[in-house]
């Protein structure tokens, strides 16, 4: 696990996911190392952005976790980005009671106890975050945008590609009716969040853009990837 603290009340852990396999190491596939995002709300509480509970090292990440909970008074919020994310949500709501919230789509498909499903293009989530869906995605897709400019947090739709770029996903991952148009049809989706205000661009997968992240979020809407 590599836990960084972006700013205060904000930090990003990684874990390796219990479900790759080599098979998935390919420019169109994902790495074994995934993202998941801590936030603290001005209000109280904290919010947990698709989850995972680091296998090698649970001991030490739910001491520190508790601590964390505790001191904020308790009360837990899990987002997921999309209904691939489930991630350890389960484990989380039933350690500390925990609301776990997805779109509606996702919430058909996820095994991870939805508690709280929103709906709309746009949603009100715990902490003043605010998810926007992205219908070009599977899994009932959301981007989450963090209160305050503080960043957005992506699941599937835009991934790192390191040297403080990012890029939208893989047409492959996208349903295969229309996959043609998808990358325009994405890009045209995730446009409007160019008017919000965000300091960093937080992925799932691949590594975060944490300077110039209005320009990286540009430079990947102007055209698809190349293989993608």
């Amino acid at each position: 696990m590599n836990a960084t603290q972006l700013a205060d009340g904000l930090w990003r852990w990684t874990a390796a996911h219990p479900h790759w396999t080599a098979a998935q190491e390919t420019p169109e596939g994902w790495s074994r190392i995934v993202a998941c995002t801590y936030f603290e709300p001005p209000d109280g509480g904290v919010v947990l952005i698709d989850p995972l509970v680091p296998a090698d090292e649970a001991p030490a990440f739910w001491k520190a976790l508790d601590a964390d909970v505790e001191r904020r008074g308790g009360r837990v919020a899990v987002v997921l980005s999309n209904a691939w994310h489930g991630r350890s949500a389960r484990e989380m709501r039933a350690r500390y009671c925990a609301t776990v919230h997805a779109h509606e789509v996702a919430a058909t498909d996820v095994r991870a106890d939805i508690t709280l499903p929103f709906a709309g293009d746009i949603a009100e989530l715990p902490g003043g975050l605010r998810a926007h869906r992205i219908g070009s995605c599977d899994g009932g897709e959301c981007i989450i945008e963090l209160p305050a400019g503080a960043g957005l947090v992506f699941g599937d739709a835009v991934l790192g590609i390191g040297g403080g770029k990012v890029r939208t996903l893989p047409s492959s991952w996208t349903p295969e009716a229309g996959r043609k148009t998808v990358q325009a049809r994405l890009r045209e989706e995730l446009r409007p969040l160019l008017d919000a205000k965000f300091e960093r661009l937080l992925v799932s997968h691949g590594e975060p853009v944490l300077e110039g992240a209005r320009a990286a979020f540009e430079d990947a809407l102007v055209q698809p990837p190349k293989g993608g």
